[in-house]
């Protein structure tokens, strides 16, 4: 996919997709840099919390994906397909209010694969990165209904005492969840309260997880990823997103090409990533 098609598919995914795009992650297509394998954090920039206004949105997002040829959503292992097409990872950061496991269901129908507990400052199910507090217990059965839809947890955004204590919970429960930060740095290498302490990094390799570090330029993003390396045990666990800034998502993926980065890093670690936190079928 040369930079032609590749700005082709950002027209495609900017008109099918009237959201929120907080991180997204590239792997590398089969004829060039582009974005093949896209993660789309939130329908909103900002949260909505009544559960039929946020399904609505969902159900609109995802239909209007699915009637799109270019574009196919990824809800198994067996979606994970490399070809012309852009595979498309639904997220959410903001969970509604009053969840259930026929609400975290009917979610999962219109494509939800990646859910966070919080986000910045909420509190129903556990702090953002601006609060202190911890897991609570609708936070737990939170965890316990992504775990039965097959919902990947993202901590990026999530608080410290929060991600510690979900990290806590699923080995606690031995809940089968490989949770992610789909767009988090490395605390000590930057102090930005929202990145990962290395606690957080060293939990994260143990349950098998996956940090996407954000790209904004070379130097910084390789003094994150090298430190990632070192707590998360190895590069494998580790990746380039962008993040929410002033430039395009589509054009950061250009420059990243140019930068002849792994193929691993550019994308292939998040693929395999997913190929053992998604469902098979």
């Amino acid at each position: 996919m040369g930079t032609q098609v590749s700005q082709e598919v950002a027209c495609i995914v900017r008109q099918v997709i009237p959201c929120f795009a907080d991180s997204m992650t590239y792997s590398i297509s089969p004829g060039g840099p582009g974005p093949s394998l896209v993660h789309l954090a939130g329908i909103s920039e900002f949260p909505l919390w009544d559960f039929d206004e946020v399904c609505g949105a969902q159900e609109s997002l995802f239909f209007r994906a699915l009637r799109n040829p270019m574009i196919r959503i990824v809800r198994t292992r067996a979606d994970l397909i490399a070809d012309e097409k852009t595979n498309l990872l639904l997220g959410m950061r903001y969970p509604p209010d009053s969840m259930t496991l026929w609400r975290m269901q009917k979610l999962r129908r219109y494509g939800v694969g990646v859910m966070s507990v919080a986000h910045n400052e909420q509190k129903q199910y556990g702090d953002g990165t601006r609060g202190t507090g911890g897991l609570t217990n609708k936070g737990k059965d939170l965890l316990r209904w992504m775990h039965a839809c097959d919902i990947i947890p993202d901590l990026s955004g999530v608080g410290y005492i929060t991600a510690k204590e979900v990290l806590d919970f699923i080995l606690s429960e031995k809940l089968l969840m490989k949770p992610m930060a789909s767009h988090s740095g490395c605390y000590t290498q930057s102090f930005c309260y929202q990145d990962l302490t290395d606690y957080l990094l060293r939990r994260m390799s143990h349950i098998d997880g996956y940090v996407g570090i954000p790209y904004t330029h070379r130097e910084e993003f390789m003094r994150h990823a090298t430190h990632a390396f070192r707590m998360m045990l190895g590069w494998k666990k580790v990746g380039v997103c962008s993040s929410h800034g002033h430039r395009s998502h589509f054009e950061i993926a250009t420059d990243l090409a140019r930068e002849n980065l792994s193929p691993h890093i550019f994308g292939q670690n998040f693929k395999e990533f997913l190929m053992r936190a998604l469902p098979q079928t």
